[in-house]
């Protein structure tokens, strides 16, 4: 697969930009904060354009990485991918607050524009996406992008109830299944919420998805994974945080989803495409 020139452009300066989330192994439960990014375009050995970056990264989440690597039997750096999204065949790009894309490798177009047609119960305009993960043996992932000014506005249990839905349709039995939610504020720079959800089984999705409401209403923000106990926040970089009348305010941890619904304030914190 090739991307045009101008795509690659556009990745280089989004990764630099720090616009573009990283995760390891393509997997958004462990994602990769880095600082001091640097990237641009070069011409490779056989001519084509390709984008470098460098960063710096926390250690002991590199080595962990890396241990991954050699464990796999390769060895050195073992390179970077990117994860990114295409309109369904004879569609066109469009920006509307609820979008469902799901790797081109395990699911159809006709099975993601059924999935879209669920979430028109709220969002007329809601669109299919295919998933391109570029790995050996892509993961069976879903990814939900939702506005979360639309989400909080049409209420968070009618949204988690659509989206579970339209998950159950392209729940693939016998094999772990991940879907991501990200949600986004309209305007550049505000709330930005990524909730990971692995599964094996219809039970364990509602599970997740009738906790869902609880941490989307708290105004929690970052990267949340979700256990057996609830929702547990993974980013590397930062302590738990709700955003309140007052600031935005850390927690102590998530582990129980009672604990979203009534913070104990601890101390002052504060991405259509994805690189792994």
């Amino acid at each position: 697969m090739q991307l045009a020139e101008k795509a690659i452009e556009e990745l280089a300066e989004a990764t630099a930009s720090g616009a573009i989330p990283m995760s390891i192994a393509h997997d958004s439960a462990r994602p990769l904060h880095v600082s001091n990014i640097a990237s641009g375009t070069r011409r490779n050995d056989e001519g084509y354009l390709e984008v470098w970056v460098e960063f710096d990264v926390d250690e002991d989440r590199w080595e962990a990485y890396q241990g991954d690597v050699r464990a796999a039997g390769i060895e050195g750096f073992g390179g970077m991918s990117i994860t990114f999204v295409t309109p369904l065949e004879g569609e066109e790009w469009v920006e509307t607050p609820m979008k469902v894309a799901g790797d081109a490798h395990h699911f159809t177009d006709d099975e993601l524009r059924a999935a879209a047609m669920i979430l028109r119960r709220l969002d007329p305009e809601a669109a299919g996406e295919q998933l391109y993960q570029l790995a050996a043996i892509p993961g069976l992932r879903v990814v939900f992008a939702l506005t979360l000014d639309f989400i909080l506005g049409i209420g968070t249990n009618i949204a988690a109830s659509a989206i579970y839905d339209a998950a159950k349709g392209l729940f693939k039995k016998g094999q772990t299944n991940s879907v991501d939610i990200a949600l986004k504020e309209s305007r550049n720079g505000a709330r930005s919420l990524t909730i990971a959800i692995k599964f094996d089984t219809e039970e364990e999705l509602k599970t997740a998805m009738d906790r869902l409401p609880a941490i989307v209403d708290s105004g929690a923000r970052g990267t949340f994974a979700h256990h057996a106990d609830g929702y547990v926040q993974v980013d590397n970089d930062a302590p738990a945080a709700i955003d309140t009348a007052e600031g935005t305010l850390g927690l102590e941890g998530l582990d129980d989803p009672k604990e979203i619904e009534e913070p104990q304030p601890d101390n002052i914190y504060e991405a259509a495409r994805e690189v792994d």
